[in-house]
């Protein structure tokens, strides 16, 4: 059926059928993408996998706080991959730990084209990662076993740091150093998982943990670094990480979250690449900034309403904000007042994984690589027929 062309709208050709999906995982991401298709007339959700019994034989409309749709979830993979989806979109809760590489590998086996928010997107950074080393082989093998595609995309990484900054870069001739940071305000999580990621401790007692405190955001900073300074051709001679838990200058309360002064209410981390070994300030850094409060513990110098925030220093120097807002005209930040869950950052998400889905289900099989900017600054353009190539495509088994 998904092949079968459909009339399209007056004074254009015909079109196919809607792109039909499976949602893997329908936690606040999935159902942001039940939600968005069901806007939709250019894709049809047919099936939903799900990790708890709560919510095994749920209508999916039902998950996503809609009316029903007739399409029911299942906790059991194998019903779900006997679903013949053109795709499976892979949100399912991960923190880019890579804990996923089993199930994405079996989905792929099994035939199914696969999305993921995950990072995944430069296979050049993987070895820099916390991933096993024949993760990246095994997904494509896993491509050419079941004749399927593998893709990962997001806003960061790609498309803020090689899509948008990488595009900014061409407005330089010459690049001394790029930053770009995520500033995202985490006030509307539940207290419990706040509370496990460290914000109102003691910062004195994070950094004796530190090691097992939001690390689940360093792997994405790194594939942001590799990816752009593959993509201007500097690969890093040297990566550095650094991290702050800031503390609230003043009493801080939202929601049931109340945060005393002195205690964390921004964890940051950062990935710096450096051109020399050994010497010289960084030439790229990534830098995620989770805080409770945005107005209270936005970085000095960050503009509080961006929430991804870029600066070029070269001939000339440049700067570019991103803001995500359910209504720029009416200020109104999440998507759904009473659902403290419905951030417009998931929607910016979902927005990419769909655009994606023509993409995909036209390649052939194998790992398709992120989209990148044609133009961008580079050291020297007479080298550009030379480079690398930056889709992460694996080699013919």
């Amino acid at each position: 059926m998904a092949d079968e062309p459909i009339a399209g709208s007056p004074g254009n050709e015909a079109v196919r059928a809607p792109y039909r999906l499976v949602v893997w995982g329908t936690g606040g991401m999935g159902r942001v993408a039940i939600s968005t298709v069901a806007m939709r007339r250019d894709f049809e959700i047919i099936g939903a996998r799900v990790y708890s019994a709560d919510k095994d034989g749920i209508d999916v409309g039902v998950l996503a706080g809609l009316a029903p749709v007739g399409v029911w979830a299942t906790a059991d993979p194998n019903a779900a991959l006997d679903v013949d989806a053109d795709c499976v979109l892979h949100l399912a809760r991960d923190f880019g730990r890579y804990d996923s590489v089993d199930e994405l590998v079996a989905i792929l086996r099994a035939g199914r084209n696969v999305i993921t928010v995950h990072p995944f997107q430069f296979d050049h950074a993987m070895d820099a990662m916390s991933c096993p080393p024949d993760t990246m082989s095994r997904i494509a093998a896993a491509c050419q076993e079941g004749a399927s595609t593998f893709h990962s995309t997001g806003i960061h990484p790609e498309m803020v740091a090689a899509r948008l900054v990488g595009t900014l870069t061409g407005l330089s001739t010459n690049i001394t150093s790029i930053k770009f940071s995520e500033n995202w305000d985490v006030r509307d999580r539940d207290a419990k998982t706040l509370s496990v990621m460290g914000y109102g401790r003691d910062p004195a007692e994070l950094e004796a943990a530190s090691a097992g405190i939001a690390k689940f955001t360093d792997n994405y900073c790194l594939q942001s670094l590799y990816g752009l300074s593959r993509l201007l051709g500097v690969e890093p001679a040297r990566i550095e990480s650094e991290h702050e838990y800031a503390p609230a200058p003043v009493d801080l309360s939202f929601r049931d979250m109340q945060i005393a002064v002195g205690s964390v209410a921004r964890i940051t981390r950062r990935s710096l690449g450096f051109r020399d070994h050994h010497n010289g300030e960084p030439f790229i850094v990534a830098e995620v900034n989770w805080m409770v409060g945005r107005d209270e513990m936005v970085p000095a110098g960050m503009p509080s309403e961006h929430h991804y925030f870029a600066v070029v220093e070269g001939t000339p120097s440049l700067s570019l904000g991103l803001g995500i807002k359910a209504s720029m005209a009416r200020g109104q930040r999440l998507m759904d007042r009473t659902d403290p869950s419905s951030d417009p950052g998931y929607w910016a998400t979902i927005a990419t994984v769909l655009q994606a889905v023509p993409r995909v289900c036209d390649a052939a099989p194998g790992i398709l690589g992120p989209v990148v900017p044609d133009l961008h600054w580079v050291p020297d353009f007479r080298e550009l027929s030379a480079a690398p190539p930056l889709n992460c495509v694996a080699a013919p088994l």
